[in-house]
């Protein structure tokens, strides 16, 4: 690509909080700061963050999912029809998400899942672990 740009920040905010908390309500903030570089050769390079944050009221019950993604190296080669097909071939995704309920007055009890994603050529590797429980598998995100 002759002229090209190289690398790209997107930086994307957006929230949602609803006004009357005293009833039914959901509140959403997203921040997100992702880094593409390499983007003029075969293999563009995506590194950055991802927060999110969900509040969920509804009837007695409250949730709260507090969501951090850390983006490394997640690599995106070009195919025949260009960047379209979005295929990732390499890369992590590592992140932590913490759910809070609640009901009626009761104590909020917390939990806090970690997770790791390792891509290979479309797939992913995927563990999860909250406490002493650890899951893993594998998925098929797409074919490269």
């Amino acid at each position: 690509q002759v002229g090209g740009s190289d690398a790209m920040a997107v930086v994307h905010n957006w929230s949602y909080e609803n006004p009357d908390t005293t009833q039914d309500y959901r509140n959403v903030q997203v921040r997100s700061v992702l880094v593409f570089s390499n983007i003029n050769t075969d293999n563009a390079v995506i590194n950055g963050t991802r927060n999110e944050r969900i509040q969920v009221k509804s009837g007695v019950f409250s949730r709260d999912f507090d969501i951090q993604m850390q983006f490394n190296g997640v690599t995106v080669p070009s195919a025949n029809q260009g960047w379209t097909k979005g295929c990732p071939s390499a890369g992590t995704v590592q992140g932590t998400v913490d759910f809070t309920q609640q009901s009626g007055t009761g104590l909020p009890v917390t939990t806090t899942w970690t997770f790791q994603i390792a891509i290979t050529n479309g797939g992913a590797d995927v563990q999860v672990s909250a406490g002493p429980y650890t899951r893993e598998y594998t998925c098929t995100l797409c074919t490269m």
